[in-house]
């Protein structure tokens, strides 16, 4: 159990479970070969092998995350700020991801144990895509419904 503090004077913390402020950010194409592997992997299953390679903090006061070395709770190597577009921006060259709220993950799972990790990912009622763009490092924030970029994630830290 931690608590870490946000630049912007939050408290982040895990001691409740599920916590309100820890992600899990995967690459899409890398739960496509997962899936590609074993079609039937549950998401326990995927979430319980890959969490601590893929464990972020979310602060819900201002946006930012902070992402640490291999799911420690270590200094973050990272921290990504959340701003507003005011530019254009192509995600047809963007590497897609997906993040997970560890909330979402135990009331799915709680009510569905055995769901499938591909059951999970197309039923979903995410309004949001993430892209990440390789050259920048920055990750912007896809409105699936007004079908535009609507934010990005620079890295402050």
């Amino acid at each position: 159990m931690a608590k870490v503090g946000c630049l912007c004077g939050a408290i982040l913390s895990d001691v409740d479970c599920p916590s309100d402020n820890i992600i899990y950010i995967y690459r899409y194409y890398e739960l496509e070969s997962v899936l590609t592997q074993n079609a039937n992997i549950t998401l326990w299953n995927y979430y319980e092998s890959t969490m601590e390679n893929h464990l972020y903090w979310y602060c819900n006061k201002c946006g930012r995350v902070y992402k640490f070395p291999n799911g420690s709770e270590a200094k973050p190597d990272k921290i990504y700020r959340r701003e507003t577009v005011t530019e254009e921006a192509h995600i047809m060259d963007m590497i897609e991801m997906v993040a997970f709220s560890d909330i979402e993950i135990d009331t799915i799972t709680e009510y569905n144990p055995d769901i499938c990790l591909k059951e999970f990912l197309d039923n979903r009622l995410c309004t949001e895509s993430y892209f990440l763009d390789k050259s920048s490092g920055q990750v912007y924030v896809f409105d699936k419904e007004n079908c535009k970029i609507i934010a990005k994630y620079c890295v402050e830290k």
